[in-house]
């Protein structure tokens, strides 16, 4: 003859269903947590990407300004003719510095 499920056996099934649930819960509200820590992250994220790109452009800017100047003035050196020597050999000297100038100018603009 079979006995009777005891009492403890009997309130075991249930019980630990209801542990399966509260863990369920409990992993689901830490899943939520994250979430919203990632939001706060993905958040910050996007404040600081739009400040690089506020930066990166505002540099832009004073870059292409300064490639015009020194364009301009380089102009005035390769075609001027008081410039003499002297002149030819200070545009040949700046040369370099307008096309890292152009190149930086190329960079920030792949960036942005």
């Amino acid at each position: 003859m079979a006995l009777p499920p005891t009492p403890s056996a009997a309130e075991g099934k249930p019980t630990h269903q209801l542990g399966q649930a509260i863990a369920q819960l409990q992993a689901l509200r830490q899943q939520h947590a994250e979430l919203g820590m990632l939001d706060a992250v993905i958040d910050e994220l996007s404040r600081c990407h739009q400040s690089i790109r506020q930066i990166a452009s505002r540099h832009l800017m004073e870059l292409d300004t300064a490639n015009n100047s020194l364009s301009a003035a380089l102009q005035l050196l390769w075609q001027g003719e008081d410039a003499g020597v002297y002149g030819s050999h200070l545009a040949f000297m700046l040369e370099p510095l307008h096309a890292m100038q152009v190149n930086a100018a190329s960079e920030l603009n792949r960036l942005l």
